[in-house]
């Protein structure tokens, strides 16, 4: 694989595990604190990632 393979399969897979943990709690403060990051983290990880916290 190439490094740009590989830097987008990580994109998909953390963006993967970021929209899971948000549909398996019940507020945007409980997935970032299973995250182990802040919510003002959370809500920077969301927009760069274009991940919305649809249900």
């Amino acid at each position: 694989m190439k490094w740009r393979q590989l830097l987008d399969k990580q994109r998909k897979e953390k963006v993967s595990l970021v929209q899971k943990t948000i549909k398996k709690t019940k507020n945007k403060a409980d997935a970032a604190r299973l995250l182990g990051v802040t919510r003002q983290q959370m809500t920077i990880l969301n927009k760069s990632y274009g991940i919305t916290d649809e249900r």
